[in-house]
């Protein structure tokens, strides 16, 4: 049997709110901690899902404290001990202002940010804590992950994905692809002479060419500025085999199709 491996989430109201912690912020901490582990599992195993989560205990005692247990889906691929010593490892160097040795996602910056964001305001402390690690957010935190995540490259270059959700209401303009390896999705803005190719190009595959924006802590792009876009055909558009009888019938010139076969195989011993 594997052996169990936890995480404790405590968060404590204000004290003038008696310590009593808000639905919206409960909830929030919670799927931005949830968020947060995937996207950092996903850096390990891209396809994701190879962990799941329980609640095992939940109190409430001011602190209230929210212990999770985390299970392989796979008994072959256990990446627990990796995602979770990675995750403390990364924001404790955020935390004493060191640039990470592993790259952090735009997503789970965005996470921790987001998790930092009540304190001091409708919450008073929040913390997780694995095995002897206990991480405490705090305000000066947040602002530690707010300037990584303002602080970004840009390149030319592509990449691929399928796009799945486009806005263009009030000249928006942007939608967003999913690659299947690299970064969970891209948000991609593109020109208004573009926008049909971009509405043909919904439930494809696609390639986007253009300026490729990074954020410094993150091995891949989160945003470009597209500049073009190649629609590849879904599975259902492409010719069958049966499809291609017929198509070249001069392709074997006067031999018929054995001898035309019989003389490549001469030709190759």
């Amino acid at each position: 049997m594997l052996p169990t491996k936890k995480l404790s989430l405590i968060i404590e109201g204000p004290k003038e709110r008696n310590g009593y912690i808000r639905v919206s912020d409960f909830i929030s901490e919670i799927t931005h901690l949830i968020s947060a582990l995937k996207q950092t599992e996903r850096q390990l195993h891209p396809s994701g899902g190879s962990i799941y989560y329980e609640i095992i205990r939940l109190s409430y005692a001011s602190p209230a404290q929210i212990e999770l247990q985390s299970t392989p889906t796979s008994a072959e691929l256990d990446l627990r001990e990796e995602v979770f010593s990675g995750f403390f490892s990364s924001i404790k160097e955020i935390q004493r202002k060191e640039k990470p040795i592993s790259p952090i996602s735009q997503e789970v910056l965005c996470d921790l940010a987001a998790m930092a964001n009540p304190i001091g305001k409708t919450i008073k402390n929040v913390s997780i804590s694995y095995k002897t690690d206990t991480f405490e957010f705090t305000t000066q935190f947040q602002q530690a992950v707010l300037k990584m995540l303002a602080s970004e490259e840009a390149f030319p270059g592509f990449i691929r994905g399928m796009l799945e959700a486009i806005n263009l209401h009030k000249d928006a303009n942007i939608f967003r692809i999913y690659p299947d390896i690299g970064p969970f999705k891209i948000t991609c803005h593109f020109p208004q002479e573009l926008e049909e190719e971009a509405i043909n190009a919904i439930g494809h595959f696609i390639e986007v060419s253009g300026i490729l924006k990074y954020k410094t802590s993150s091995p891949y792009p989160h945003e470009i500025e597209v500049k073009s876009i190649q629609i590849f055909p879904r599975d259902d558009e492409l010719p069958r085999f049966v499809d291609l009888k017929g198509i070249a019938p001069n392709a074997t010139g006067s031999l018929s199709s054995e001898g035309f076969v019989r003389k490549l195989r001469d030709a190759a011993k």
